[in-house]
């Protein structure tokens, strides 16, 4: 499991593993990380603003993935952090209006929620109460947007290459 914590620890990168080695669990405790078998390693900071270049760079002028999953597992969708109202224009990750919060790809999928990286922009089209996930039907979005356009191409891609009919 990988994991974004917030709040009262300090924002950071987590990973929770495990492994099957004997030699590798007893390397694990001498490095003073417990007896498992769930081991823990902490990045405390998470550099969001440069990692996310270098990673596209790489993708990009190098052909090599560095986040590469074999399916959809997760999904950060757009929560409201207060009462919002029709005609609002929601300011996106780290503002006043929404935060995200992690689902299972199938459950967001099924709620029509919508990712946290296409809220910004987006206008409301009906009031969402403090707390309220917000779905597709909620918002209509700038279609002008590379990113709202990148999503559709990723979606009509993901859709047709397992056969769901969206």
């Amino acid at each position: 499991m990988v994991d974004y914590s917030t709040g009262k620890v300090a924002p950071g990168v987590f990973v929770v593993f495990t492994v099957d080695s004997s030699h590798l669990r007893q390397d694990l405790k001498f490095y003073s990380m417990g007896d498992g078998p769930y081991y823990t390693l902490y990045r405390p900071y998470h550099l969001c603003s440069f990692e996310t270049p270098i990673s596209i760079a790489r993708a990009c002028l190098l052909g090599e993935p560095t986040i590469n999953s074999s399916k959809f597992n997760s999904e950060v969708v757009a929560v409201a952090k207060r009462d919002l109202e029709p005609g609002e224009i929601i300011d996106g990750i780290g503002g006043f209006r929404i935060f995200g919060k992690i689902y299972p790809f199938e459950e967001a999928r099924k709620l029509g929620a919508l990712p946290i990286g296409l809220a910004a922009g987006a206008k409301l089209t009906r009031r969402i109460s403090q707390g309220e996930v917000l779905t597709y039907q909620d918002v209509e979005l700038d279609r002008s947007s590379f990113v709202v356009k990148l999503r559709e191409m990723q979606d009509m891609a993901m859709f047709r290459e397992i056969g769901w009919e969206d």
